[in-house]
């Protein structure tokens, strides 16, 4: 997405300062195993943006945007863009859910929007 300025994304943490992002690695977890070691997969991630949004307008603003980075992800799903995977690895499926604001600054200015992203995929022994 066009959004995400390259210079202002991060791993693990956000910038209270600048409109910025930061992905949030959280868990892999088995959903399913075959007789032959194959395995499906689900690893779960969540992406945190620092965005302004002190006043309603500004919220729904940064929800529409949310709105579209969930629709951005699905997409990928359907047009079979996703992310590479390790050898023996398959990506099925990529989703965004649960987003939603998650906290404000002291003076109510400034807001950290979060998303759930979701990755389904296979992994063979």
């Amino acid at each position: 997405m066009r959004e995400f300025d390259k210079k202002n994304r991060h791993i693990d943490w956000t910038d209270p300062d600048n409109d910025n992002y930061g992905i949030f690695p959280d868990t892999d977890t088995l959903i399913e195993e075959y007789v032959d070691g194959t395995e499906i997969r689900k690893y779960v991630c969540q992406i945190n943006i620092r965005r302004f949004g002190a006043l309603d307008a500004d919220r729904l603003k940064n929800t529409e945007f949310l709105e579209r980075l969930q629709r951005w992800f699905a997409k990928q799903t359907d047009e079979e863009n996703l992310p590479e995977m390790p050898e023996g690895c398959t990506p099925e499926e990529i989703t965004a859910d649960n987003a939603m604001l998650l906290d404000m600054d002291a003076a109510g200015k400034k807001g950290t929007y979060t998303i759930q992203i979701i990755l389904k995929y296979t992994r063979e022994e």
